[in-house]
């Protein structure tokens, strides 16, 4: 393991806004390659339902941002960029080819779904 991906291993959780899921993202070293699996649990007054379990595919981290694919998913690649040595912004991947990014509509769309991680 480098220094680099010593700073994203391990398990990163937080919750989205409005409180009503919690997302977590574990990446783990096999060898040479990261590894990583996707969680969402529903949040319910004091109780978590695990709503959704993947696998993560295609992951690339740069040193400052990871992205990468849920298996089975065709829709965009999603990022985790770290914000400090604990704390990352997760949201999903937009491509500036198919989304007008100077667009408040779409801006605003893309704040509701940051979700700020902290490694545990």
């Amino acid at each position: 393991m480098n220094s680099s991906t010593d700073k994203i291993v391990g398990a990163w959780c937080g919750t989205a806004k409005g409180g009503l899921s919690r997302i977590t993202i574990d990446l783990k070293l096999q060898g040479e390659d990261l590894t990583g699996a996707f969680c969402v649990d529903a949040l319910v007054g004091t109780q978590a339902t695990r709503a959704l379990d993947l696998t993560m595919t295609n992951l690339m981290f740069d040193g400052q941002t990871l992205s990468f694919r849920m298996e089975r998913s065709e829709g965009p690649a999603m990022v985790m960029k770290l914000l400090g040595e604990n704390e990352a912004l997760f949201s999903p991947g937009l491509d500036p080819e198919k989304l007008d990014l100077s667009d408040p509509d779409t801006i605003r769309a893309m704040k509701a779904h940051q979700v700020i991680l902290f490694k545990s």
